[in-house]
């Protein structure tokens, strides 16, 4: 088998929005309703990936508002002329939490906005071809793009609460202009 290394396009961006938003962010996410997972893949303390989809999220309503400039960003990023959400949720980690190594199926892009990061326990990647793990110097107020098949986790955590929301993200009709080639 010959194996080509093709690097992957990794899009960090600062919210600068956050400091408006992080309250009322935090204070919508407190009044959805408690839903913990316990497993021995993941362990979170909060999120609404398993709350049905009818649910009321008021805080996507403000999330997704806000994320708009960053989304075209990154759709000019992957030259896409159209980007699709697929869906969203919120996760809240505790002491031990975490959420072992997983992908997402069925969707290009991922994307985590971390609201609470006090411990610097950002998103875990793995490089199936090294064999390496690496992760990048994220904080609070930042959203990380990355292709959806790319291998990753979260680490457990510390004490201190980390908050998240995630989305998946699909594009379809790009544009590349090979005359800057």
């Amino acid at each position: 088998m010959d194996v080509k290394v093709i690097d992957s396009f990794i899009l960090i961006q600062k919210i600068k929005e956050y400091q408006n938003i992080k309250d009322s962010l935090l204070m919508l996410i407190d009044k959805m309703p408690d839903k913990k997972t316990d497993t021995e893949r993941e362990k979170i303390t909060k999120s609404d990936w398993y709350i049905p989809k009818e649910h009321v999220r008021e805080y996507g309503e403000l999330f997704l508002k806000i994320i708009k400039p960053y989304n075209d960003n990154i759709k000019k990023f992957y030259n896409a002329k159209e980007l699709f959400l697929k869906n969203y949720w919120y996760q809240q980690y505790t002491d031990t939490d975490h959420h072992d190594w997983h992908v997402h199926a069925s969707c290009l892009l991922s994307n985590v906005f971390y609201i609470e990061l006090k411990n610097k326990n950002s998103t875990l990647f793995y490089n199936n071809l090294t064999k390496q793990k690496y992760s990048y110097n994220l904080e609070e107020g930042d959203l990380i793009t990355f292709p959806s098949s790319m291998i990753h986790k979260s680490k457990k955590n510390s004490k201190e609460r980390k908050t998240i929301i995630s989305y998946n993200l699909d594009f379809d009709n790009i544009s590349v202009n090979e005359s800057n080639r």
